[in-house]
């Protein structure tokens, strides 16, 4: 997936659209076309790749701002013990 403006595309995924709008012809060279079907496999299969390592990623983030979390409450706590012993400024 590429990240757009703030949206995430697939790459892989051909907008119908785009493909009405086209009135040429795609013609492969027999080069192009045995080059694609060794990619293709892959490309097939890149949607559920990239939706499961989306989903890692945001695992990963939801786990490094717990941590991140966690150390701010921790600072926050040991400034109010630190303010606690303090005495009070006359």
């Amino acid at each position: 997936f590429v990240r757009r403006d703030g949206v995430w595309i697939n790459p892989f995924r051909v907008d119908e659209q785009e493909l009405d709008d086209s009135d040429e012809e795609w013609v492969e060279s027999e080069e192009e076309e045995e080059e694609n079907q060794v990619i293709a496999p892959a490309a097939a299969n890149a949607e559920e790749l990239s939706d499961r390592e989306l989903l890692m990623n945001l695992i990963a983030s939801v786990n490094a701002l717990g941590v991140k979390v966690d150390h701010m409450q921790g600072t926050l706590d040991q400034l109010v013990a630190n303010q606690q012993q303090q005495p009070p400024s006359p």
